[in-house]
């Protein structure tokens, strides 16, 4: 069967459900309502059956209308003068003097060579990450101030309107359009019927249950030993929350000084509750001298809250203490936030006697993430053969799962008719607990923000990366001796979510600018068509990843969830690859790669939903992935017009640059390289050294697009969609990249005109070429010839009888220093090596 018709029919009985369950709890309120008017379905089951009991003041969430997230963007980019697009900066080239003395100490030596460059890769791009951090933190403190200015103000305005009293509000979220409040049926009633509140949920206490404990050695799976080795990535300058059963502590037994954990490093925030060794162990596999992340900082924050003195009673509860101490980790600007614990208790049930999976605590969770841009690492749980516990059935945050040696293990990993679960897993160590797991991942993720500060922002970029990095999965089932049956090629499975994810790979994405994000919304149609061009390079499989952020969930029903799918075509696929997990917010396809087309084809589209616009991320990687310290974000690219989807084209016949239908040759290559971090330059993979440039006037406003040696250099705009626009500014004048008089047509003139941020001839889509610096010949391989041209076109230059263009130039340019020499044969024979 068609798997989408299958999905079609699933979605409808599904539906079917919905509607009988809607049709009882309608029905419910109309039974209160005396004057026989219908209440908008607000109201969930468990409070109506609370109501029923009889009991007094009833402890209830609150959802309400969310703030214009529009709004709040236009106030921060007026207030600091750029947008969470603007983030980030380009990495600088590497100093020359630092490569020449490289290149002396080598002394004919390439291994050493290389080894030298690898040591010293963050040092050449220190300034630009630098530079990056310090715009991610000050956009981010802007967004929070901006958020808590306009929940406030709202929530203000509804006690107001509602005659909510502070003895009767328990808790008003600063990052998501919650309130808990203390309040009588009658007041639960007419909360229902006005329109700015959205749902009303029933708020129970829960406990806090760690999870177990075990720890080996930290450093030797899941690619973490590679990058921490050879690149001397340690996690400095990153802070790791740690959000547990007690706080992270300084005064415990012995058994603590084996994780070796700086506790100088660590600071308490929100309300402090006892310390705890469980918290102590978790921050040490993230964070201790013998963990992933050894010199990132760590921030706790106790889950459980039994005492606090001074406020009211109902802050006895844990719940409403994870809550204020889960903001309380956001207001000291953590963005990684390790949560090694489930919810203690009994499972939640509907009017039908089936568990609940998605409480309002889930949701507040999915909020917090898609609203503050916070990145949540969630444990599974440690019930043999048992439900995730909650709120790891978050759909934003990461659940794992976790192994050890070649075992899954037996522990929480059903996700019933919750969100699709668990993501990943990760090594607890000698068969421990995801106590362990968690952290693991939480590391790795904490050294993947130093290398790159500005994905500390975009949780959807994060988790598309860390599923887009597994190539492997967990083969055997724990205590029986026989095969799990999982499978890469299955994508997303039940035990292991995508499998097992790397770091290497992780850095290795990102170097090589193997993922991206946007946003779909009904100008996009909900949909994009994303080429990948990925030479095999000794690869056999490819793994393609995305992950969005769900905002509109209903609580108590997982499956009103947004359904967005991916689908991965090649020209010599039979059929289409695909990914349509139905309640979920992650997708995966994996899959063995062409041996004869590089070109790849990955759309994103809606299947179902009701959200106005989403943000997504995607990312992919092959098996045989190699790292090479990249020393800028130099990159070969074609450029789509967003509007009418053709492609800016370079002609040998002619100086003017036109859009033209895909034509898969280097016409359509373009290499894109940062001069600082404001300004870039472009240059066709045709040409020689010629920079595009502004030209003739074509008509009034308009002028041609074309190429000149001393062409002015260009500023690349994020315009936060996905998209990117192209300006130059001469003298008091500023113009961007479009097409003449915003044609459609195949070999329309590409044209300079007055900046128009929603012009969409004006916006241009970056689609990464896969070739890689040393695969000069490009046959989608590194080897020995390749280090042969090299020589033969650094000959070719002294002697002054070879022209080389500029693709050629910079796949032979190995170590990026601008010129052409035998060191670059030298470090490509010890790359290979």
């Amino acid at each position: 069967m068609n798997t989408h018709i299958f999905k079609k029919i699933i979605s409808s009985f599904i539906s079917l459900s919905i509607l009988s369950s809607l049709s009882s709890t309608i029905g419910a309120v109309n039974a209160k309502d005396s004057n026989n008017e219908i209440i908008e379905n607000k109201i969930t089951d468990e409070v109506l059956n609370t109501i029923e009991s009889g009991e007094g003041k009833i402890p209830v969430y609150i959802w309400y209308e969310d703030i214009n997230r529009n709004e709040v963007e236009k106030n921060i980019e007026n207030k600091i003068g750029f947008s969470q697009y603007d983030i980030e900066n380009e990495y600088g080239k590497p100093d020359s003097r630092l490569l020449n003395e490289l290149k002396k100490a080598a002394d004919g030596n390439s291994a050493y060579y290389l080894e030298e460059l690898m040591i010293n890769h963050l040092k050449l791009t220190e300034e630009s990450r630098k530079n990056e951090k310090e715009k991610a933190d000050q956009y981010i403190e802007a967004l929070y101030d901006e958020l808590n200015y306009e929940y406030n103000n709202k929530v203000e305005r509804i006690k107001k309107e509602n005659e909510i009293s502070d003895e009767d509000l328990l808790f008003s979220s600063k990052y998501t359009p919650l309130i808990i409040a203390e309040l009588t049926p009658s007041k639960i009633y007419d909360l229902s019927e006005k329109e700015d509140i959205v749902g009303i949920d029933l708020f129970e206490n829960f406990e806090i249950e760690p999870c177990t404990i075990d720890m080996g050695n930290s450093k030797t799976e899941m690619g973490i030993s590679d990058i921490v080795d050879q690149i001397q990535l340690d996690g400095d300058g990153v802070s790791i929350g740690i959000h547990d059963s007690g706080n992270v502590s300084n005064t415990l037994d012995n058994d603590a000084i084996n994780f070796n954990l700086d506790v100088s490093k660590v600071t308490l925030v929100g309300q402090i509750d006892a310390q705890g060794n469980h918290a102590t162990y978790v921050a040490a596999v993230a964070a201790g001298r013998d963990g992933i992340a050894p010199e990132a900082d760590i921030v706790s924050a106790s889950g459980n809250i039994t005492t606090l003195s001074g406020l009211n009673e109902f802050w006895a509860y844990s719940a409403l203490g994870a809550l204020y101490n889960l903001e309380a980790l956001i207001d000291a600007h953590v963005y990684l936030i390790n949560c090694s614990w489930r919810v203690r208790g009994e499972y939640r049930y509907d009017s039908n006697n089936n568990p609940i999976f998605y409480s309002s605590f889930e949701k507040y969770i999915d909020n917090l993430i898609a609203q503050s841009g916070v990145t949540i690492v969630w444990a599974t749980g440690n019930e043999e053969n048992d439900y995730i516990g909650a709120p790891a059935l978050a759909f934003n945050c990461i659940s794992v799962n976790s192994f050890a040696g070649d075992t899954i293990s037996p522990y929480s990993y059903l996700h019933g008719n919750g969100c699709y679960k668990p993501d990943v897993v990760a090594s607890s160590f000698a068969a421990g607990g995801t106590s362990t797991s968690a952290p693991v991942i939480s590391g790795m993720i904490a050294l993947m923000f130093q290398y790159k500060p500005s994905l500390r922002y975009h949780p959807e970029i994060v988790k598309a990366i860390l599923i887009g990095s597994v190539h492997e999965k967990v083969p055997y089932a724990y205590g029986q001796n026989q095969p799990l049956n999982e499978y890469l090629s299955d994508g997303l499975t039940n035990r292991q979510g995508a499998g097992v994810p790397n770091l290497y790979r992780m850095i290795s994405i990102v170097a090589q600018h193997s993922y991206g994000y946007g946003k779909l919304n009904s100008t996009t149609g909900y949909s994009r068509n994303i080429p990948i061009y990925e030479p095999k390079y000794g690869s056999s499989n490819i793994n393609v990843s995305m992950a969005y952020l769900q905002t509109n969930v209903t609580a108590s029903l997982p499956s009103s969830c947004d359904d967005y799918d991916i689908s991965l075509s090649n020209s010599t696929f039979i059929n289409d690859k695909v990914s349509i997990k139905a309640t979920s917010s992650t997708e995966m396809i994996y899959t063995a790669m062409s041996s004869t087309n590089n070109n790849y084809t990955l759309n994103i589209s809606k299947y179902s939903g009701t959200m106005a616009e989403v943000k997504y991320g995607y990312a992919w990687s092959t098996d045989n992935n190699k790292f090479y310290p990249s020393k800028n974000e130099t990159g070969i690219y074609r450029i789509r017009n967003s509007k009418s989807d053709k492609y800016l084209t370079y002609s040998d016949n002619s100086n003017d640059i036109t859009v033209e239908n895909l034509a898969n040759d280097t016409s359509q290559y373009w290499i894109i390289d940062d001069v600082d971090s404001m300004f870039d330059y472009v240059k066709s993979a045709n040409g020689t050294d010629e920079n595009i440039a502004k030209g003739n006037s074509i008509s009034s406003g308009y002028y041609k697009v074309n190429r000149a040696t001393n062409a002015p250099y260009l500023t690349l705009y994020n315009d936060a969609d996905g998209t990117f626009g192209f300006e130059l500014f001469e003298q008091f004048n500023g113009y961007r990249l479009g097409v003449y008089n915003n044609s459609t047509a195949s070999g329309a003139l590409a044209a300079w005109y007055n900046i128009n941020h929603s012009n969409l001839s004006q916006k241009w889509y970056l689609e990464p070429i896969g070739y890689k610096c040393g695969d000069v010949n490009m046959d989608g391989e590194i080897t020995s010839s390749d280090a042969s041209l090299v020589l033969s076109y650094y000959a070719g230059l002294v002697g002054g009888n070879i022209s080389l263009n500029n693709l050629q130039y910079y796949l032979a340019d190995f170590d990026g220093d601008g010129g052409i020499d035998a060191v670059d044969a030298s470090a490509i024979l010890a790359y290979i090596s």
